[in-house]
Parts: structure tokens; sequence; C-alpha cells
């Protein structure tokens, strides 16, 4: 759970790093995180989770849970895998928000084409608009943590009711995949059910789960994205890679 709680912890520091919404004067913010009994904890949900990884049923599962135990949530599915399991990813943000997450996403889409918007106009947006990011997990099915500490964060975006979470929600939209390959996941293998390792499919496009995925993201468009893994390093790696690049790969893979 170490990982679960680095990762939280990460989020935490990018939401907070985008803006803050001043309060009124006097307004008292818990300082300790605090939570909503209305949404059943992870240990309740799932028994035994600090001690196991979850199922991918599990995961699954507590995703719909928590969409119909918070005004926070909102889940669908974006893909079928290969073994026919579906897909389903989250999206959180502050009950105002959550309504309004389509005009959000254009707005974060005019962001991305100067041809679209002016500089004052794109200002304007960025200040006054939450932007997007994403938290997807478990691309490799035989790196299960990831896919927990992405529903352990799930759960403290919809249930923490104290002021660093709230006011994270009032400035994000926060997309959540609790795993990319649940196949993978069931079979502890690295690859989908067709024998392929989806982390060198971003180019190709030729699984189903990616399809669905670029969609998705494509029409949440985020500015910030932790693609979760788990190795046995203390380290993070965060792109575009340093010089010197090997001379072979091309330009476009590189761009």
């Amino acid at each position: 759970m170490r990982k679960a709680r680095l990762l939280v912890s990460l989020l935490l520091v990018a939401g907070i790093s985008v803006a803050v919404v001043p309060r009124a004067a006097g307004q008292a913010c818990p300082t300790e995180p605090t939570f909503d009994a209305a949404v059943t904890p992870l240990d309740v949900a799932i028994p035994g989770f600090t001690t196991r990884k979850a199922t991918t049923e599990e995961l699954l599962q507590y995703t719909a849970l928590v969409d119909s135990q918070s005004d926070r949530v909102a889940s669908d599915t974006f893909a079928t895998s290969v073994g026919g399991t579906p897909l389903l990813y989250a999206l959180v943000a502050s009950e105002a928000n959550l309504p309004n997450v389509d005009a959000i996403a254009t707005d974060n889409r005019r962001l991305r084409d100067p041809r679209a918007t002016t500089p004052a106009q794109a200002a304007a947006t960025a200040h006054d608009t939450p932007a997007i990011v994403w938290v997807y997990a478990n691309v490799h099915g035989n790196e299960p943590s990831p896919g927990d500490a992405a529903t352990q964060i799930l759960y403290e975006l919809a249930a923490r009711t104290d002021c660093e979470v709230e006011d994270m929600l009032e400035n994000l939209v926060v997309g959540i995949i609790p795993t990319q390959n649940p196949d993978g996941r069931d079979d502890n293998t690295r690859r989908n059910r067709n024998g392929f390792d989806m982390n060198r499919d971003w180019f190709a496009w030729t699984q189903p789960e990616t399809l669905g995925k670029i969609e998705l993201l494509t029409r949440y468009p985020g500015v910030l994205h932790i693609d979760s893994h788990e190795m046995f390093y203390n380290d993070f790696w965060f792109p575009p890679t340093a010089d010197p690049i090997y001379h072979e790969v091309s330009d476009q893979a590189v761009d």
C-alpha cells in the first residue's frame, strides 16, 4: 500500500499546483483527511485489500459502486478487452463541475489548437476552466499494484471532505482507469490475450484496448498523465527523454 499512498500524494501535489480556489475568510478547513461515510472504503468492499491485490472483477465492481455512492463520480465503459472484459473509467470532479464535464473537455480541447483560440481566450480558459488529468494503470498485467493504487485514489477523491481534496476537485477533472489490461491482470502476464505488449501499442493502435483508450483520452484531453507501472526501483520516469536519444529512433517516434 506504500505505492498507493505515494501515487495519491503525487496526484495531490499535481492538483494543488494547478490552482487553489480561495475560501471565505474564517472558513474552517480540516487539517487531517476526513471521509464521507456514504462512500464504502476499499478494505470494506474488498476484504483483505491491504494485504493482497484486488482481482479485475473487484476493481470494476468497486468503480461502479463508488459511482453509485458519490455525486463526484461518473463511470462508463470505454472498450472491451480481447477476452471480453469491459474496461471501465471514472471521472471525478466537484458536484458542480461533474455535470459540465463535456463542456470542460471542449474548453480543454480548444487550448490544444492555437488556430481556434487566441492568446487572450486561451489565458481566460486556462484561468477559469478546470484542467483534466489522468491516472491509468496496469497496462502490464503482471504489474498489479498501480491498479490497486488508482482505485485507492478513486476512493480518496470520492470520499474525502477536507479542503485539500475539495479544492483540488474545484480545479481538476480527474480521470481514472484502474486497469488497461484486465485479461493480463487475471492471467498474471505482461501482455493481453493476443499476446501483445500494449505498452508498445501507443503508436500502432492495433489492439481493441488501445483503440478505446485513445478515443477516451482524445475526448477528455489531459494536461497531466500518470501511466503507472510497477518496478523494483524507488524511482519515477518522466518524459521527454533527455539527450542523447538513440540515433536510429525516427523523428516521428521522438515527436
